[in-house]
């Protein structure tokens, strides 16, 4: 638990990330008190625990191959295509948005009213080229990540053990040997950077890893990635093994109050990341300070109305994109609707990092896994296993 702790700790000073997002939203409308209120009112310590999730149950998982409805969505006029041999870990981003508790119960209404959503448009891309595996985790709530305080950091400390826990049951009864991935969003990018130190860097499990598609979180060069033994930065559109991340803004965005959090942000590696270079792909040419222009752009997606309706059509040649210097990714035009309902201070797309490149992430998800298969001469079956 100790150790666990620690990795927790590497990246709780970022989570005011989100937190001083919203601050700036908030205070654009004087609503700083209805901000606070987000906060539970209570410490950690007396706070209910919510029930240990167990694995084995088809309940405790918002996603497993044949019954991940909602992650298999497919836009409209997209064809389906046949599953390769390989699996995704995914990590949901949080949808606990109430102050009862620092910890959700994954059954929590709060929680998982959102989810089907989130799988329609987030996981979908992922889940057109491979089995998907979505844990329910007792997710930290959004108010926790305001706080900032201890209890944040016992919050992640419970976050963290669930998705562990869903993992090492993942590997140990559902992989049998697969290539995977590990993807995550906002809080699931930063839960997905922590299971790479904790659990995969430096074990055999580092040659099934195809990559680790962690968008949404600030990830340093040095102090994370370089905190990662044996996986790397991508850096081309079918290396495997490696790390791929990115954070989306307007063409003018204004980045610099995550700049001043992620100055004061703990890294993978315990040092404080100041101003070391991030981290950032363009998830449309796949190269690492990459650029591109729209006729590149294989499309955006938009969010789902509500999930009664079908995902909409993609979106083509919508966007150019480029990594700055400051390493975050600016896109131009700016999207409009209905791109903008959650769209953070500064030009902030933080809430469609995967949304806008959704069409260039399923096509790179399927061309990125064919490559690990076929350099691993690895061919596959209609069952779906690898031989």
């Amino acid at each position: 638990m100790a150790r666990i702790f620690l990795y927790s700790i590497a990246g709780v000073i970022g989570l005011l990330l989100l937190g001083l997002a919203g601050l700036y939203i908030f205070w654009d409308q004087a609503q700083m008190a209805a901000l606070r209120m987000m906060v539970p009112d209570h410490p950690y310590a007396e706070d209910r625990s919510p029930p240990v999730p167990d694995y084995n149950l088809t309940e405790s998982w918002a996603a497993l191959p044949g019954h991940d409805p909602f992650a298999e969505i497919t836009p409209q006029g997209v064809a389906q295509q046949e599953k390769l041999a390989v699996d995704v870990f995914f990590i949901h981003p949080t949808s606990y948005l109430g102050h009862a508790h620092w910890n959700a119960a994954i059954d929590d209404p709060e929680a998982t009213r959102t989810l089907p959503r989130i799988l329609a448009s987030q996981a979908s891309p992922f889940g057109a080229t491979a089995r998907l595996f979505v844990p329910r985790y007792r997710q930290a709530a959004f108010g926790a990540f305001i706080a900032n305080n201890d209890d944040t950091k016992k919050a992640l400390v419970t976050a963290y053990t669930d998705i562990e826990a869903a993992f090492d049951h993942y590997m140990n009864i559902h992989n049998d040997g697969r290539p995977f991935i590990v993807a995550g969003h906002s809080q699931g990018a930063l839960l997905g950077s922590m299971l790479l130190k904790r659990r995969i860097s430096g074990t055999e499990m580092t040659k099934q890893l195809i990559a680790a598609y962690l968008p949404g979180w600030p990830l340093s060069l040095s102090h994370d990635v370089g905190a990662l033994q044996d996986i790397g930065a991508c850096a081309t559109k079918t290396d495997t093994g490696c790390l791929i991340s990115w954070q989306t803004f307007g063409e003018d965005g204004n980045p610099d109050y995550l700049e001043i959090t992620y100055a004061h942000q703990t890294g993978l590696d315990g040092r404080e990341k100041l101003t070391s270079a991030k981290l950032c792909h363009n998830p449309v040419t796949w190269i690492h300070n990459g650029a591109s222009d729209k006729a590149m752009h294989l499309g955006s997606v938009p969010p789902i109305p509500s999930i009664d309706d079908p995902l909409p059509a993609p979106i083509p040649q919508a966007l150019a994109a480029r990594c700055k210097d400051d390493g975050f990714l600016y896109v131009s035009p700016a999207p409009d609707a209905p791109f903008t309902r959650l769209l953070l201070p500064g030009s902030n797309y933080h809430a469609y990092d995967i949304h806008l490149f959704s069409m260039d992430i399923r096509a790179n998800v399927r061309e990125r896994a064919s490559a690990w298969l076929q350099s691993h001469n690895t061919t596959e079956t209609k069952s779906g296993h690898a031989q």
